[in-house]
């Protein structure tokens, strides 16, 4: 899960962005965060693109507050400033063998490298492999979970993506596959059908 403003009338609102076929298969009605399962959001299914899985509930007034809305980077170093790279940054990253990473439900941190851009024509999406043999980048349960570039030159985290699929794993290949979709499209998909624009805050 992660949060971003949404601004419409030029006023904003606080969103978490979570998957949507994660918020579909559960059948819940309400977003909850922490052990005590604390509700700070309620699902609403209006204002969706089916081509995109990432939904963004708006967070209760009273719980904004407390939402810690900071990336971290792979060391768990929170950062207060996150930005968001396009489709050609993101092809200079995999050209560069760039690692990724998520701090998922699961995986805290799951460790990656994107290999590919996957055109679709449901959307824009990444595959990403596991850095290391034996240590899988995300598991059963990291659903939504936002997959991170950190550059440590410049000091600035970028959230690349949001996780959405472990695949299958190849014939004679040790290392499992992943899918997420690229938000800064997302993000520009739900601007377009909600009439209002998401930015990182």
């Amino acid at each position: 899960m992660a949060e971003v403003a949404a601004f419409p009338a030029n006023a904003y609102t606080l969103v978490a962005l979570v998957a949507r076929h994660v918020v579909n298969e559960s059948r819940s009605e309400y977003l909850t965060v922490g052990n005590d399962l604390r509700v700070i959001g309620r699902f609403d299914r209006t204002g969706t693109d089916e081509g995109v899985d990432v939904l963004p509930i708006d967070v209760y007034a009273e719980c904004e507050q407390d939402c810690d809305t900071r990336f971290k980077t792979e060391l768990c170093v929170s950062m207060t400033t996150t930005q968001l790279p396009n489709k050609e940054d993101i092809r200079t990253l995999i050209e560069m063998n760039k690692p990724v990473h998520i701090w998922g439900a699961t995986s805290a941190p799951g460790l990656g490298t994107l290999t590919e851009i996957v055109d679709s024509a449901n959307g824009d999406y990444i595959k990403i492999r596991d850095r290391q043999e034996g240590r899988p980048f995300a598991q059963k349960g990291d659903s939504g979970a936002m997959v991170c570039y950190f550059d440590a030159r410049r000091e600035v985290l970028y959230a690349v993506a949001i996780l959405v699929e472990v695949m299958s794993r190849d014939e004679g290949d040790q290392n499992e596959g992943y899918l997420a979709h690229i938000l800064d499209i997302a993000l520009q998909k739900l601007s377009i059908v909600n009439g209002y624009d998401f930015v990182f805050i």
